[in-house]
């Protein structure tokens, strides 16, 4: 109502409100340029999980819930921005280039703006184009961990995010973009990983090194020996990121965004060798180094069944996580579309 109330009585000209709708479009791109590619989430989780492993207890209790706090106050804001940046894309659905034909639901009292009517449709066309391409673009990792773009904000964090360029001592260092990430959304959305598509494009083991590295994560992995973030946490973040790109297009947005939310916590399905640790497997395989090669009837009943419950402990929970977090996913969905 107060929202309204600032409104009340300007004139319902299409000219000046498709105008001003592209300078939005213009903010709310500069906006997201940051977070998709500054990875903030990322930078949240990986702050969360080293927190967790310095500090006693209740530092370590108030410090990660100022960190879930402010992660999910910035996931939140940013749903708003991208409403307001599907409500401002959503008039370009019947916009028309040619000035003098006429729309409806548009009341404006004076003559002779055929020219601010034009002016109004081209640049919100312009901008439209312009906010979607780059944002499908940041969405797929094409400009993530490029020096150009990370090196300011890495500075102002006290960071250095040289690490996450693949080209930083290559000829290549100076480019803003990185083609091998193309279309890496697409699979991502569904929670399918592989080694040579979008764990490659969305630089998911140099950012868990990297930011292991600078904010002096002191745990080193069982499995692969090296210090670095859970990388189910770094795909989480991933995850979150491609929800928010997706919520810009109208109607089938926002299902595939919050797809690609529950899908990626944790993620569905990987093939590949790089995250090696993202499928641990510690007590199959403790419980398979205590075979012995010769072992009673007892012995041998007991060994299976102790070696059965390390399979469901490493392969049976993260399997019945994975179908939860489908389950929920559909409920929401059907509940959402079905309840009047």
């Amino acid at each position: 109502e107060a929202f309204t109330r600032i409104f009340e009585g300007v004139p319902r000209c299409e000219g000046p409100v498709l105008t001003f709708s592209g300078m939005w479009l213009v903010a709310i791109t500069v906006i997201l340029l940051r977070f998709l590619n500054y990875d903030y989430f990322g930078l949240l989780m990986s702050v969360k999980q080293t927190v967790t492993k310095t500090r006693p207890l209740f530092q370590k209790g108030i410090a990660v819930s100022v960190t879930l706090g402010f992660q999910s106050g910035t996931f939140m804001f940013m749903q708003l921005v991208m409403l307001m940046f599907s409500r401002a894309l959503s008039l370009l659905f019947g916009v028309t280039v040619y000035p003098v034909e006429a729309t409806d639901g548009w009341n404006c009292p004076y003559e002779g703006e055929t020219m601010s009517i034009l002016i109004g449709r081209l640049f919100l066309l312009i901008m439209g184009a312009m906010a979607m391409l780059v944002t499908f673009l940041c969405a797929n990792g094409h400009f993530l961990g490029r020096v150009p773009i990370v090196g300011g904000f890495g500075k102002q964090c006290r960071l250095d995010l040289s690490g996450l360029d693949p080209d930083a001592d290559t000829e290549d260092a100076g480019k803003l973009m990185r083609w091998e990430a193309t279309l890496s959304m697409f699979p991502a959305t569904l929670g399918l990983w592989f080694d040579s598509w979008n764990v490659r494009g969305y630089l998911i083991e140099e950012r868990a090194h990297v930011y292991a590295d600078q904010l002096r994560y002191p745990t080193e992995c069982k499995v692969c020996g090296t210090r670095h973030i859970p990388y189910e946490d770094v795909i989480r973040a991933t995850g979150m990121q491609i929800s928010l790109a997706w919520q810009l297009f109208p109607f089938i947005g926002p299902l595939l965004g919050k797809l690609a939310e529950h899908t990626n916590n944790p993620p569905l399905f990987y093939r590949g060798t790089r995250l090696k640790c993202i499928w641990p497997t510690s007590s199959i395989r403790l419980i398979s180094e205590q075979k012995g090669r010769k072992m009673d009837g007892g012995s041998t009943v007991k060994y299976y069944c102790v070696l059965l419950l390390a399979y469901a402990k490493d392969r049976g929970i993260p399997i019945l996580q994975r179908a939860v977090r489908l389950g929920i996913y559909f409920a929401i969905v059907y509940f959402t579309y079905t309840i009047d």
